[in-house]
């Protein structure tokens, strides 16, 4: 990519070389970051709680821990520099144009804001050497669909969440996912019984599976002729195996 400079030869010599570190440490903290997050299928099937309690502070920590190197990094680069707001300034125009084709900019963006914050010690915003809110790019960028399972009511909604839990296995067995289908079926009808019959014609939920402490969640929406809400199965591990904690279909 061609990354355009100014006419100060000594700063463009830092700017840019400073930019693709700092993207470069964002990309790396990214990869130990999904690479922790990895572990919660398993801590979730082997209800290893005090291993996800860990991985859990570890992603905490790791941000910090990212943001800590590369700014030892650009201030052994910057020497008495590191405080040059024209020079961050130029670091900024060649970041952003380095990630401009990236759909998760934002994230860099801010990953960019705490390090500025960290050198000049902004209270308030410096729109200089930050990106502001005006300068987010919305999400509109993403065209592509995401992973998601589909499902349409052509049986009874038991049956068709029996089939929901199918789409989910874990290596630890549910408990009785024909329990479970009724349960998660019946709150829904209880939950939606204003909404025109049949209540809910459709369910949607992410391909992925998120965690949180001792759950796993499915997350998407249940889909009726006029109405549509948020569906979230919240699911536990226990002695006996896997089962439905709790359907939430409302915003908290």
């Amino acid at each position: 990519m061609n990354i355009e400079i100014s006419e100060d030869s000594h700063i463009d010599f830092l700017a840019v070389p400073s930019a693709v570190a700092i993207r470069d440490a964002f990309l790396d903290y990214n990869l130990q970051f999904s690479n922790v997050t990895k572990r919660a299928k398993e801590r979730f099937e082997q209800r290893d709680w005090s291993g996800s309690r860990d991985d859990a502070n570890a992603r905490i920590e790791l941000y910090d821990q990212c943001i800590a190197a590369i700014s030892d990094k650009l201030s052994d680069r910057m020497a008495d520099q590191s405080n040059n707001a024209l020079l961050w300034m130029e670091i900024r125009k060649a970041y952003e144009q380095l990630i401009s084709p990236l759909l998760d900019r934002e994230l860099f963006k801010t990953f960019f804001n705490t390090l500025t914050r960290r050198f000049f010690k902004t209270r308030g915003v410096n729109a200089d050497i930050e990106f502001v809110a005006l300068a987010i790019e919305p999400t509109d960028s993403i065209t592509h669909p995401v992973a998601r399972h589909n499902y349409v009511l052509s049986e009874s909604l038991a049956s068709l969440f029996e089939r929901v839990l199918a789409d989910y296995p874990f290596s630890a067995k549910y408990q009785n996912t024909e329990v479970c289908a009724k349960l998660i079926a019946d709150t829904l009808h209880k939950r939606f019984e204003h909404w025109p019959e049949p209540a809910v014609l459709a369910v949607e939920l992410l391909d992925t599976v998120f965690y949180r402490e001792r759950r796993a969640y499915l997350v998407g929406r249940v889909l009726g002729r006029e109405n549509y809400a948020p569906c979230i199965l919240a699911l536990v591990n226990e002695e006996g195996g896997i089962r439905v904690d709790a359907v939430i279909t409302t915003r908290q």
